[in-house]
């Protein structure tokens, strides 16, 4: 097993629960914030991590662009936007 064969074979068994889906590479500069995420693990010590209440601040903001950009989407079309 390779370096990331846990995490692929994690992935692989993980996939069966889905209908259909689609993997897409998306450049680290169009996503600044997945990147430092998924790059957080090297700075924390070794195992699994859990965030229990309070991720990361930069995970919340991104969360809260997210919500803020779907919501003004669907008020756009049900016709509710000013």
């Amino acid at each position: 097993m390779g370096r990331y064969g846990r995490i692929t074979g994690e992935i692989k068994e993980s996939m069966t629960s889905f209908l259909k889906i689609d993997f897409v590479h998306q450049r680290r500069e169009f996503n600044k914030e997945a990147h430092k995420l998924a790059r957080s693990p090297i700075h924390d010590s070794v195992g699994r991590h859990v965030w229990f209440c309070n991720p990361p601040e930069y995970v919340l903001f991104e969360l809260l662009l997210f919500i803020n950009e779907l919501f003004s989407t669907s008020q756009k079309k049900l016709g509710w936007a000013q």
